[in-house]
């Protein structure tokens, strides 16, 4: 990365690793968003110094990233990740004041995920009935009752429950 804020970036990744324990991946997802935006910056003749680090910057990015036809979710991710940034800036000193503090992000979908038949849920599971298996692409175990229900265990006590059959 290119610049000042190249430089700032660069030292925000490496804070965001060894001190605050990100992962090796959603550091790697933060450094790409932070390259899209100063790759939108040069895009618009503006420089890779802190000076470009503006609101109307900032919503020219977003903006941008709407019309490419980027999610709803990809975009407020990029923006948590452009935000986190200016205020990792803001508490080091390097900025008087965040100036993304009022930068929104658009909602988030959420979206109801797509109901299994009894069928698919069999061939999932391996038998019918009330069992418990690993399922590809959930994230945990799942828990099939009465054959109507699934259950997702998730991280802690979250759960998801989804109708089996339409």
């Amino acid at each position: 990365m290119q610049g000042q804020l190249g430089s700032l970036a660069a030292e925000f990744l490496q804070y965001l690793e060894a001190e605050k324990g990100y992962s090796r991946l959603t550091v790697t997802s933060y450094q790409s968003d932070l390259r899209q935006f100063l790759a939108h910056l040069a895009d618009t003749g503006a420089p890779a110094e802190l000076a470009s680090l503006t609101l109307p910057n900032a919503r020219s990015w977003v903006v941008a990233l709407h019309r490419r036809g980027l999610s709803p979710n990809t975009v407020a991710r990029r923006v948590a990740a452009l935000r986190s940034f200016s205020r990792y800036l803001a508490e080091e000193g390097y900025l008087e004041h965040d100036p993304l503090l009022r930068l929104s992000a658009p909602a988030r979908v959420r979206e109801i995920p797509e109901c299994l038949t009894a069928e698919e849920l069999a061939g999932l599971a391996g038998v019918r009935g009330r069992v418990s298996a690993l399922a590809l692409n959930l994230y945990g175990p799942v828990t099939v009752n009465d054959g109507r229900w699934v259950v997702a265990n998730h991280q802690g006590s979250l759960y998801s429950l989804a109708r089996v059959g339409a």
